[in-house]
């Protein structure tokens, strides 16, 4: 027995990446997801690894017309939802005095905008007692450079499970935050590719993660296991940071 058998679960961004790796284990687990990314081919490439019970759906979650499509979608092909994982995001840093309004905007779309509508919209498919999970960050409880803009709208996450929970507790509805530190995936791989990302890297794991390594994807997916399944059916509007202690200290 999974700990998800029967459930139905939403990730977007869930084409790669942690997004991804959470895909795996809650199929490994018993559920049916489906995945919503902008890049069809990576979505293809997803739902091969993935098997029989992905589905996967392009779209830009920051077009609110894509989303009404995606839960037509989703309403027409699984009926309903148990749970949701809001993971679709950007993190395209830039230091203070050099941030554009393009680059601001880019951000808050997506990573604010966007996942409030989509917790929005998948309300009226949820089925009770159901668990919306937002993707946070240690970057937005810490100051960290270049991540001002970053780090503001995963603070915004905070909050928004906070008033989530406020809000749809009484109706069955958790809402909680998962936050990531520095985690190996693709684009990390990709940041860490030249000597001088290297060594950043190294000497940010050295100095501000007290566990002195980087996260690996798998134990992102155990965190979001955990606030997607009935093991955390008592707990709402927190924040698991899966940071190896980065954002305590």
């Amino acid at each position: 027995m999974g700990k998800l058998d029967g459930k139905i679960a939403l990730i977007t961004g869930g084409s790669e990446g942690i997004g991804l790796g959470i895909a795996k284990r809650y199929v490994e687990e018993g559920a049916k997801i489906i995945i919503f990314a902008r890049n069809q081919g990576n979505i293809d490439a997803a739902l091969a690894e993935l098997g029989d019970n992905a589905l996967g759906f392009s779209g830009d979650a920051t077009n609110l017309g894509d989303l009404d499509k995606l839960f037509a979608f989703i309403k027409a092909e699984l009926g309903q939802l148990d749970i949701v994982v809001a993971n679709a995001g950007m993190a395209n840093g830039a230091p203070f005095l050099e941030m554009t309004e393009e680059q601001f905007d880019a951000h808050m779309n997506l990573n604010v905008k966007a996942v409030y509508f989509t917790l929005q919209k998948s309300v009226p498919l949820l089925r009770r007692p159901a668990s919306l999970i937002i993707i946070g960050s240690t970057s937005g409880s810490m100051g960290l450079a270049n991540t001002s803009v970053y780090g503001a709208t995963k603070a915004a996450m905070r909050s928004l499970a906070r008033n989530i929970t406020v809000e749809l507790a009484s109706d069955g509805i958790r809402c909680n935050v998962l936050s990531p530190g520095f985690t190996r995936t693709p684009l990390l791989e990709e940041l860490m590719s030249t000597p001088e990302g290297k060594k950043r890297f190294e000497d940010w794991v050295e100095h501000k993660v007290p566990m002195n390594r980087i996260a690996d994807v798998e134990e992102l997916a155990a965190g979001a296991l955990f606030l997607g399944s009935s093991e955390s059916s008592f707990v709402t509007g927190v924040e698991l940071h899966v940071d190896g202690g980065m954002a305590q200290i």
